[in-house]
């Protein structure tokens, strides 16, 4: 997802030689600098197949659903100035658990 105010690229997630992470990552355009970021609160579970996007009135990273061994239908933000993950929505409270949704 891309901030376009402070220039980053965000980055949660996906599938490395390891298998499915919950890793956060923000990419400084300026400085062509990756920074691994360590959220406070809980995170979501490892996953690949979600959307990540950027609210940029709240200034937010939102994660949607997604799947590891399961299907996911959750929602979680990540809160940029305060760096804190919180989740919104937990499974089954809205549309049915999916992957690869855009």
């Amino acid at each position: 997802a891309y901030d376009p105010q402070e220039r980053r690229l965000y980055l949660f997630g996906g599938t490395d030689n390891s298998g499915d992470t919950n890793d956060l990552w923000v990419y400084e355009v300026a400085s062509d600098a990756w920074t691994r970021l360590n959220p406070n609160g809980a995170a979501p579970r490892a996953r690949h197949g979600h959307t990540l996007n950027f609210d940029p009135v709240r200034r937010q990273l939102l994660v949607v659903a997604g799947q590891a061994s399961s299907l996911f239908g959750d929602v979680w933000s990540y809160d940029i100035a305060r760096n804190t993950l919180q989740q919104l929505a937990a499974n089954r409270t809205g549309p049915s658990d999916r992957y690869g949704h855009s």
